[in-house]
């Protein structure tokens, strides 16, 4: 049985969006770049059908899952700059504060990858080779 989720009004209550979350959850099941590019296939159904709403909501989740499920490493920069450019495509929208939500949530993981104890290291003997 399903329940009305918190998001399902951004959704227009479609079970399209139902779909794209199971998947997230048996990934495991479906190849990990099928199942990033059914999930911009969503997305861009949804920005052809003009529900930007769900396309935000779909292209963050399929951020999400690329960064956190993909064998080939999302670069911290490019993770960046997709969220920069959907921060200024969904800049009309109130939603968009879900993608501000992400960028702090990004800059909160560079920052404490930064200064873990081995980035210091380096950073120390950068910092010395170039005083020298």
């Amino acid at each position: 049985m399903l329940e009305e989720g918190k998001d399902s009004k951004y959704y227009h209550y479609d079970l399209l969006h139902v779909l794209s979350n199971i998947q997230g959850r048996i990934s495991l099941a479906i190849p990990e770049e099928e199942s990033a590019q059914l999930l911009q296939r969503i997305a861009d159904y949804y920005t052809a059908a003009g529900n930007r709403e769900a396309a935000l909501l779909t292209r963050l989740n399929r951020l999400d899952f690329v960064a956190t499920n993909s064998s080939e490493s999302l670069t911290k920069n490019r993770h960046f700059i997709e969220l920069m450019k959907m921060k200024e495509e969904y800049k009309d929208l109130p939603l968009n504060v879900e993608t501000y939500k992400n960028l702090y949530r990004l800059r909160v993981l560079i920052v404490l990858m930064t200064e873990t104890p081995s980035f210091m290291i380096w950073r120390k003997k950068v910092s010395n080779a170039m005083a020298r």
